[in-house]
């Protein structure tokens, strides 16, 4: 999803920074509202290392995969797919396609802002933290399938469109040949994700949860639709965009999530300078 990953590594420059100024400290929590509970928790060093490596593989990893630019034929398509290169052809679809992930960042860092003004920084850090790991691990693995797939766009079956360079659907052109999976979709679903999954713990039995968990929907369905509309991707790219975003949007929470009262129902890495353990129960 190259069009929106600046957005995205932006939202984590923060955590990068507290990480590297942190890695020496002990677990990060964030309060909820009273201060009576520990809902989440971070290890600075551990999550400022995972979203650099993140950061890392996609800004690294164009340069040392070779590619292939095997074109594809229309004729091998299955039945879902097929049908995309005929109706595929908006380019209006790519504005409206990058406007809803960023409006997903945008909620995200919102999000974060209104808890560190509410219950303290510990709690915008903390969660800055989580939606940017949930995020930038979903592009990372968009971006190591696109690399080992590299499966041409809907866009390079249409000889007309695929004659023009704005688009960058030319034989010529890398990005013609990273279809699978759609990293717009997956980073659209992880932040609705994991904004559900924190929504759902912090307010039992409160509309803000379904409130949440409706808009995420919605707006991954709104973004995955586009992306197809615009040619760059075939439902199977989205599906499965929307399958591992929504995997990991919800893992990378839950693992950092402490259970009320007690250090359950969630994971944490730890460190004494020799070992390295994971701890939790789920």
């Amino acid at each position: 999803m190259r069009p929106s990953r600046s957005a995205v590594a932006a939202a984590a420059l923060s955590v990068l920074t507290f990480g590297a100024d942190a890695a020496s400290a002990g677990p990060l929590t964030d309060p909820v509202e009273g201060g009576q509970a520990t809902p989440f928790q971070i290890s600075p060093a551990w999550d400022a290392g995972l979203i650099a490596l993140d950061v890392g593989v996609l800004l690294g990893l164009k340069h040392i995969v070779p590619r292939r630019h095997e074109d594809g034929h229309r004729g091998d398509l299955n039945g879902l797919d097929g049908p995309v290169v005929e109706w595929g052809t908006h380019d209006d679809a790519l504005r409206s396609s990058d406007l809803g992930v960023t409006l997903a960042v945008a909620f995200a860092l919102a999000d974060a802002g209104v808890s560190g003004k509410h219950d303290g920084w510990r709690s915008g850090v903390v969660k800055t933290t989580l939606y940017a790991e949930s995020a930038l691990t979903t592009a990372a693995l968009a971006e190591m399938a696109k690399h080992a797939v590299q499966r041409p766009r809907p866009c390079s079956y249409q000889p007309e469109r695929r004659a023009r360079p704005a688009l960058g659907c030319g034989p010529t052109d890398d990005d013609a040949y990273l279809s699978f999976f759609s990293g717009h979709t997956g980073v659209t679903a992880a932040l609705g994700a994991t904004a559900t999954y924190m929504a759902f713990r912090e307010d039992d039995g409160g509309v803000r949860g379904p409130l949440t968990l409706a808009a995420g929907l919605a707006l991954t369905g709104f973004v995955a639709a586009e992306r197809m509309r615009a040619g760059k991707h075939f439902p199977t790219d989205v599906l499965t965009g929307f399958a591992v975003g929504t995997a990991v949007g919800v893992l990378v929470p839950h693992l950092h999530h402490v259970a009320r009262g007690a250090a359950t129902g969630g994971a944490m890495l730890t460190s004494d300078g020799q070992m390295i353990s994971v701890g939790g129960a789920f």
